[in-house]
């Protein structure tokens, strides 16, 4: 299971906006924590958390949208259907009726929201919806994939390769997501973190068929 997947098409994407690189601090993004943000603004006021667990219990399996609604646009419209009626789902979801969501954005290595930290000890494999911005090549579908389990990184390139949906894979320095303090890898045995650029996002928003396609080749690499 662990074998490396060698894919051609990989390419390497170095020109990073502040939001990208996720590393020092930002006046846009003025909270370090969840605390922080919920002694500024209560819930209701501007975000709101959506968590779904199936029927029957508890799932092995959790999808995040950790920047959801209009945080990062789109990442809550794959996450929902991901995650389906048997796996575990989070979303927190910035719906500021001003817009500005940006400073809602807590970063991935810093998300402590006790919700998602409770699903995540709780889960075996974790995977993670995330945008950014492709300044190189916006019109291109890309995608970023991250996450400390190689063995996940290597399954859904390869489940995504299978299905040639004309992504293209990028590498992004600063999004790989490898901390370990980084929410998607607080499962017990390993995360899966997608960065999509906002090309990517509306398609998939808009593709019924794409969509599905990126659903399946998930929750295929995770089983």
């Amino acid at each position: 299971m662990n074998r490396r997947v060698s894919i051609p098409f990989i390419l390497l994407l170095t020109a990073c906006t502040p939001l990208q690189a996720r590393t020092g601090p930002d006046p846009a993004q003025p909270y370090r924590g969840f605390a922080a943000l919920a002694a500024a603004e209560p819930e209701g006021s501007a975000w709101s958390i959506v968590r779904r667990t199936p029927a029957q219990g508890r799932s092995a399996f959790t999808v995040f949208a950790i920047h959801g609604g209009q945080i990062e646009p789109g990442t809550s419209e794959l996450a929902d259907p991901v995650a389906g009626a048997d796996w575990n789902l989070y979303r927190f979801e910035g719906r500021d009726p001003k817009g500005d969501n940006s400073r809602l954005h807590i970063t991935s290595s810093r998300f402590d929201e006790p919700q998602a930290l409770e699903l995540a000890a709780a889960s075996d494999w974790c995977v993670s919806i995330h945008g950014f911005q492709d300044r190189q090549a916006p019109e291109h579908r890309s995608l970023c994939v991250g996450g400390a389990s190689e063995e996940l990184r290597n399954r859904f390139i390869a489940a995504l390769d299978a299905r040639r949906l004309g992504i293209r894979l990028v590498e992004v320095p600063g999004l790989l997501g490898r901390e370990p303090g980084n929410i998607v890898n607080r499962c017990r045995k390993g995360g899966l973190q997608l960065e999509a650029s906002r090309a990517l996002r509306d398609a998939w928003v808009k593709d019924p068929a794409l969509r599905a396609s990126l659903i399946q080749a998930i929750r295929t690499s995770l089983r």
